[in-house]
């Protein structure tokens, strides 16, 4: 969502796009770095709790990121959105392993893949839009209350699961 809003956030900071771009690398290092590290927790204390955790955290930070003050803070929250983010896709695909029989796997990933592709697709095209018509802050804002939901019904369907037994 956040390349689209790039022009509106370096115009508000006064900043150059470039220099505003930063937000962007400051999300994909630390989602790209720490999805190794989640792995491991997700199996000593569940999948599905280790994503509803980290999804509510990055919820957190998106919701906070509509109110920054400076390009700075702007920065910090993206990147801490992106250590909690980091856990949602490599754990989800090994949820769906762990719990979708081997014959029945393959459509099951192939959807979930399909709507990862659609929703990138849908937040540039959704964020870029509201943003142009909106303000580029309410996207993030928006996008934090959906996350918000979306945890919270993982968090319930994590909680009725048997916990995990240690490794």
């Amino acid at each position: 969502v956040t390349g689209p809003l790039l022009p509106l956030i370096a115009d508000e900071f006064g900043k150059s796009i470039g220099t505003a771009a930063v937000i962007v690398t400051a999300f994909v290092l630390p989602y790209g770095v720490c999805q190794l590290v989640f792995g491991p927790i997700g199996d000593r204390i569940g999948k599905l709790r280790v994503i509803a955790l980290t999804l509510g955290g990055s919820t957190i930070f998106t919701i906070a990121t509509g109110f920054v003050e400076t390009l700075e803070s702007l920065a910090i929250l993206r990147f801490m959105t992106g250590i909690m983010l980091a856990a949602t896709v490599p754990l989800s695909m090994a949820y769906i392993a762990d719990e979708v029989a081997y014959e029945s796997r393959q459509p099951v990933m192939a959807r979930y893949i399909k709507g990862l592709i659609l929703g990138h697709i849908a937040g540039a095209c959704c964020g870029g839009l509201w943003g142009e018509f909106f303000d580029w802050r309410t996207v993030f804002t928006v996008f934090g209350v959906l996350s918000a939901i979306v945890s919270g019904v993982l968090w319930m369907a994590a909680g009725r699961q048997s916990p995990v037994q240690n490794i």
